[in-house]
């Protein structure tokens, strides 16, 4: 699934069709999870609770060349549905990447300091 941020809303928005799992895991329990990573050495992870829309004015806002690849028949597709994330806590993880982690966190055993200072860590609540 692909994020559709809207800042202007405080939301995360995913576009998907109605027999999707992920849905029954919401219906289940509404608290979520939503990570982004850079695929190197940053993280954003957000907490918070998801809820399942099919708004069609919404699918409509949010309709885009990529949903219609997903979805030819446009957005009145009746299977369409939303996952709008409301995130209460956001966190960013960054490292300086594997080889320098790996290098500062051998000179650390090598030196018997601590190589807690490797990374970054900023948490706030939204």
């Amino acid at each position: 699934m692909s994020a559709i941020i809207r800042a202007e809303d405080d939301l995360i928005w995913f576009m998907t069709d109605e027999d999707s799992g992920k849905l029954d895991e919401i219906r289940a329990d509404p608290r979520a999870t939503v990570v982004f990573s850079d695929g190197k050495s940053a993280r954003v992870v957000f907490t918070g609770n998801a809820r399942i829309s099919s708004e069609r004015a919404m699918i409509e806002a949010l309709w885009s060349p990529a949903a219609e690849a997903f979805y030819p028949a446009g957005p009145t597709d009746p299977d369409i549905r939303l996952i709008r994330f409301s995130p209460d806590l956001g966190e960013l993880w960054e490292s300086p990447g594997r080889v320098v982690s790996l290098f500062r966190m051998a000179a650390a055993v090598a030196t018997g300091t601590s190589a807690r200072g490797v990374g970054s860590h900023v948490k706030a609540p939204l």
